[in-house]
Parts: structure tokens; sequence; C-alpha cells
């Protein structure tokens, strides 16, 4: 790595040219901080992983209003999946705010989830955060008992449930994200809610990796900020062969800009 500079936001779906505009920049800032020249980025092979590229065809939308005539599109699924493996054969789990399970077996990438928060992203940081609030509006009725979690959590909202939902109507999914560290410590305390919580996002993440063929041994690799966690909740099959990540989602992008051929004359 040369050099690494960043940008601003960069979703494609949330806002096309402005997306572009800041990924622009931003390569062409690391390419001045690495003393690349003008000719020699315009042939270079880049790769983007970007939120937001959800089909080929917003790949091929992004790519066309890109400079550069070596280029590859995806979303950040398959960097993160490169980087984390490095080309090995196994499975991941990523999940920090958002999540996915993904298999890569003979180079060939499959997926599970990552369409997005509320839709998705099952046992990511986002969803942790939203059963929390669906548990505490089930205490304030009295469907289900407290427990210091909602109890806690309600306290934060100064004991008012006209707050928790001004918050639930407002929240994106980073703010749900923030509630994450307090399920995960409670659980681990032997909260009952937390705990609840915390086995629900592991059934999910197990069953992902059944749908992506997983077997007992394969190795599996956890990735993001939530990720470790769940490691106590997952059952023995799924934590035979944990493996540590080889590299981060920017080495995978590096892997599969590499990949990239020659560029066709125009």
């Amino acid at each position: 790595v040369l050099a690494q500079a960043d940008g601003g936001r960069a979703n494609v779906t949330t806002d096309f040219a402005a997306s572009l505009d800041a990924i622009i920049a931003c390569i062409e800032r690391a390419a001045d901080l690495a003393g690349i020249t003008t000719p020699q980025r315009l042939s270079a092979a880049v790769h983007l992983g970007l939120a937001g590229v959800t089909s080929n065809k917003i790949a091929s939308r992004v790519a066309q209003g890109m400079p550069y005539r070596r280029i590859g599109v995806t979303d950040d699924r398959p960097t993160a999946v490169a980087g984390a493996l490095s080309g090995r054969d196994g499975y991941l789990l990523a999940i920090g705010t958002g999540s996915f399970a993904a298999a890569s077996q003979n180079g060939k990438m499959r997926y599970v989830g990552g369409w997005g928060f509320p839709a998705s992203d099952q046992g990511s940081g986002a969803w942790l955060g939203r059963r929390l609030i669906e548990q505490v509006f089930l205490a304030v009725d009295q469907v289900i008992p407290h427990s210091p979690l909602t109890r806690a959590t309600l306290a934060g909202f100064d004991q008012d449930p006209d707050n928790v939902v001004a918050f639930s109507r407002a929240a994106q999914p980073d703010a749900y994200g923030a509630l994450a560290p307090q399920i995960v410590a409670t659980a681990a305390q032997g909260d009952p809610i937390g705990l609840l919580i915390m086995r629900d996002g592991a059934a999910h993440l197990e069953a992902s990796l059944r749908a992506l063929d997983y077997q007992t041994g394969d190795a599996l690799c956890l990735i993001g900020g939530v990720a470790r966690h769940y490691a106590t909740y997952l059952a023995d099959p799924f934590i035979t062969n944990l493996i540590a990540p080889k590299g981060t989602s920017l080495q995978g992008a590096l892997h599969l800009a590499a990949q990239i051929g020659p560029a066709v004359a125009q």
C-alpha cells in the first residue's frame, strides 16, 4: 500500500452523482500522495467495492461514470471475502452494523443476506438494537417481564416510552447499532433478554451458513465489530475450525483489481 485517502460517503443507491464525485476525488487524492501520474492512474486496474451496488445495472453505471479504463465494480461483500479468506476456500460471517454470510469455493463466491436494514442484516448490530427496542415495548406492555437490560434501556430514554417511539421512527442503522454493545455486555452477564437476542441472532447466522452448504470442519472466519461476540453462541459444529482473517477489505479490493484484464482498445 503506497498511500491511502479518506473521502465522503459512497453509497451509490443513496446518492449516485455525489458518490461518484467522492470516489473519484478519493482515488485521485491517494494517487497524488503515491506519486502516480495521470497516465499511470488512467491505465491502472481499479476495483470498487461499494455499498449500494445491488445489481449489474448499477455496477455498469458506476464503471461508465469513472475515468479509468480497467475497472471492476461490485458491492462490498466480494472485497470483504477476498480480503479475509485471501483466495482460500471457506466461509465468512461479516457482522458489524450490517451483516452477511458468504462462501468462497474454487474461486466462486456465494452470499446470504446483506440486503440492508431493516429488511435483512439479521444478527447485525442494527438488528440487535431493533430487537432490543422491540423487547422494551413488550416489557412496557407487560407481555414479558422486564430485565436489567430493558430497564436500563428505558432509563436511557428518561423512562418515557414516547421517547422510544420517537427514536424508533427516526433512527438509522448506526443509531440502532449503538445499542449493540450493551446487549452483548449484559448477555455475557446472563441477562435473559440479552441472551434471547444474541441466541436468536446466532440462530439466523447458523441458518445462513447451512443455506451455503456449510459442513462441520469447514473453515469459518468472523469479521466485523459484532462478529467475535457470536463465537460463544454458535453451536459447536460451526466453531470447530474458526480461522483469523488474512486481510482487510482494502487488501481484498487490491486482490480483485489484480485479476482485471488489460484494457480493451476503444
